[in-house]
Protein backbone atom coordinates (compact mmCIF):
# COMPACT_ATOMS: atom_id res chain seq x y z
CA UNK A 1 0.00 0.00 0.00
CA UNK A 2 1.35 3.44 -0.89
CA UNK A 3 0.90 5.91 1.94
CA UNK A 4 -1.40 8.82 1.26
CA UNK A 5 -0.26 12.32 2.04
CA UNK A 6 -2.60 14.28 4.24
CA UNK A 7 -1.91 17.67 5.84
CA UNK A 8 1.77 17.57 4.92
CA UNK A 9 2.35 14.15 6.48
CA UNK A 10 2.31 10.58 5.28
CA UNK A 11 -0.42 8.42 6.77
CA UNK A 12 0.78 4.84 7.18
CA UNK A 13 -0.51 1.51 8.34
CA UNK A 14 1.30 -1.49 9.84
CA UNK A 15 2.66 -2.62 6.47
CA UNK A 16 4.66 0.54 5.84
CA UNK A 17 5.26 1.91 9.33
CA UNK A 18 8.95 2.57 8.61
CA UNK A 19 8.23 5.42 6.22
CA UNK A 20 9.41 8.72 7.62
CA UNK A 21 6.67 11.29 7.66
CA UNK A 22 7.14 14.83 6.52
CA UNK A 23 6.31 17.25 9.32
CA UNK A 24 3.83 19.98 8.69
CA UNK A 25 4.94 22.73 11.04
CA UNK A 26 2.88 25.85 11.42
CA UNK A 27 4.44 28.87 9.69
CA UNK A 28 5.49 30.20 13.10
CA UNK A 29 7.87 27.25 13.57
CA UNK A 30 8.97 26.59 9.98
CA UNK A 31 12.43 27.69 11.10
CA UNK A 32 12.84 24.31 12.82
CA UNK A 33 13.27 22.64 9.45
CA UNK A 34 15.87 25.21 8.35
CA UNK A 35 17.83 24.69 11.57
CA UNK A 36 17.57 20.89 11.34
CA UNK A 37 18.88 20.77 7.76
CA UNK A 38 21.96 22.90 8.55
CA UNK A 39 24.60 20.83 10.32
CA UNK A 40 25.56 23.82 12.44
CA UNK A 41 23.02 22.58 15.02
CA UNK A 42 25.54 19.83 15.95
CA UNK A 43 27.79 22.33 17.74
CA UNK A 44 25.17 24.93 18.68
CA UNK A 45 24.05 24.14 22.21
CA UNK A 46 21.01 26.42 21.96
CA UNK A 47 19.83 24.61 18.82
CA UNK A 48 20.29 21.23 20.50
CA UNK A 49 18.33 22.47 23.51
CA UNK A 50 15.58 23.72 21.17
CA UNK A 51 15.04 20.22 19.77
CA UNK A 52 15.23 18.69 23.27
CA UNK A 53 12.63 21.18 24.41
CA UNK A 54 10.30 20.23 21.57
CA UNK A 55 10.25 16.56 22.64
CA UNK A 56 13.04 15.32 24.91
CA UNK A 57 12.11 11.66 24.68
CA UNK A 58 11.93 11.72 20.88
CA UNK A 59 15.24 13.62 20.75
CA UNK A 60 16.83 10.71 22.61
CA UNK A 61 15.12 7.92 20.64
CA UNK A 62 15.97 9.59 17.33
CA UNK A 63 19.66 9.41 18.25
CA UNK A 64 19.89 13.20 18.52
CA UNK A 65 18.92 13.55 14.86
CA UNK A 66 16.69 16.61 14.31
CA UNK A 67 15.69 15.62 10.76
CA UNK A 68 14.59 12.17 11.90
CA UNK A 69 12.92 13.71 14.93
CA UNK A 70 10.90 16.17 12.86
CA UNK A 71 9.83 13.31 10.61
CA UNK A 72 8.50 11.33 13.55
CA UNK A 73 7.07 13.97 15.87
CA UNK A 74 3.36 14.07 16.56
CA UNK A 75 1.55 16.91 14.82
CA UNK A 76 -0.06 18.05 18.08
CA UNK A 77 3.40 18.68 19.59
CA UNK A 78 4.30 20.92 16.66
CA UNK A 79 1.02 22.78 17.04
CA UNK A 80 1.58 23.22 20.79
CA UNK A 81 5.09 24.57 20.14
CA UNK A 82 3.65 27.07 17.65
CA UNK A 83 1.45 28.46 20.45
CA UNK A 84 4.20 28.55 23.11
CA UNK A 85 5.64 32.08 23.35
CA UNK A 86 8.76 30.92 25.21
CA UNK A 87 9.45 28.22 22.60
CA UNK A 88 8.91 30.74 19.78
CA UNK A 89 11.37 33.17 21.41
CA UNK A 90 13.95 30.36 21.70
CA UNK A 91 13.37 29.39 18.05
CA UNK A 92 13.73 33.01 16.93
CA UNK A 93 17.01 33.35 18.84
CA UNK A 94 18.47 30.17 17.29
CA UNK A 95 17.22 31.08 13.79
CA UNK A 96 18.67 34.60 14.09
CA UNK A 97 22.03 33.21 15.20
CA UNK A 98 22.06 30.78 12.25
CA UNK A 99 21.21 33.60 9.84
CA UNK A 100 23.96 35.80 11.29
CA UNK A 101 26.42 32.92 10.96
CA UNK A 102 25.47 32.27 7.33
CA UNK A 103 25.59 35.92 6.27
CA UNK A 104 28.62 37.02 8.27
CA UNK A 105 31.28 38.85 6.32
CA UNK A 106 33.86 37.80 8.91
CA UNK A 107 33.50 34.08 8.19
CA UNK A 108 36.38 32.10 6.72
CA UNK A 109 34.33 31.31 3.62
CA UNK A 110 33.41 34.93 2.96
CA UNK A 111 36.98 36.13 3.46
CA UNK A 112 38.47 33.35 1.34
CA UNK A 113 35.95 32.63 -1.39
CA UNK A 114 33.47 35.49 -1.81
CA UNK A 115 35.41 36.90 -4.77
CA UNK A 116 35.01 33.58 -6.67
CA UNK A 117 31.27 33.84 -7.36
CA UNK A 118 31.69 32.99 -11.05
CA UNK A 119 33.66 29.77 -10.45
CA UNK A 120 32.21 26.42 -9.38
CA UNK A 121 33.15 25.47 -5.83
CA UNK A 122 33.72 22.06 -4.35
CA UNK A 123 33.76 21.28 -0.64
CA UNK A 124 35.90 18.50 0.75
CA UNK A 125 35.01 16.89 4.05
CA UNK A 126 37.51 14.59 5.69
CA UNK A 127 35.73 11.53 6.99
CA UNK A 128 38.29 11.22 9.74
CA UNK A 129 36.33 13.71 11.85
CA UNK A 130 33.11 12.89 13.63
CA UNK A 131 30.58 15.69 13.46
CA UNK A 132 27.74 14.18 15.47
CA UNK A 133 26.73 10.74 16.65
CA UNK A 134 23.60 10.69 14.46
CA UNK A 135 25.72 11.02 11.32
CA UNK A 136 27.29 7.57 11.24
CA UNK A 137 30.37 7.53 9.06
CA UNK A 138 32.38 4.33 9.16
CA UNK A 139 35.82 5.55 8.17
CA UNK A 140 37.98 4.06 10.88
CA UNK A 141 38.16 3.41 14.57
CA UNK A 142 37.58 6.91 15.89
CA UNK A 143 35.01 6.91 18.71
CA UNK A 144 31.64 8.02 17.34
CA UNK A 145 32.65 7.02 13.81
CA UNK A 146 32.86 3.40 14.92
CA UNK A 147 29.78 3.84 17.13
CA UNK A 148 31.82 3.18 20.25
CA UNK A 149 30.45 5.76 22.64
Amino acid sequence: MIPRREHGRFETDETNSNIQRDPCPAPAIEGLRVIAYNLRWAWDHEAIELFRRLDGDLWETSGHNPVLMLGAIEQNKLEAAARDDAFLAHLERVASQLDAYLTSESSWFHKTCSHQNDKPMVAYFSLEFGLTECLSIFAGGLGILAEIT
